[in-house]
């Protein structure tokens, strides 16, 4: 019984990470298009950007507000609906 069990939880725990797995595919897809789509001036514009709020407020404040940006990401994502 205990082995039927465990096999059990392995074909669940299996299905999730397939599920996972094109759930991340499929978003990875839809980044990539949305990148492609992105006009080129944009991307080099941003990446000016980018180095410029680093250069003038340094490594650490930078890094801070990536990492406060990653963190409203997600929120921002569901509230948009995208």
């Amino acid at each position: 019984m205990k082995r039927k069990h465990l096999i059990r939880d392995i074909q669940q725990l299996d299905q999730r990470l397939t599920t996972h797995q094109i759930r991340y595919h499929q978003h990875r897809q839809a980044s990539l298009l949305a990148l492609k789509r992105t006009p080129i001036l944009y991307l080099v514009g941003a990446g000016f950007l980018t180095g410029a709020v680093v250069g003038r407020l340094g490594w650490h404040s930078s890094y801070a507000m990536g990492r406060m940006g990653a963190h409203l990401y997600p929120l921002l994502q569901r509230a948009s609906g995208i």
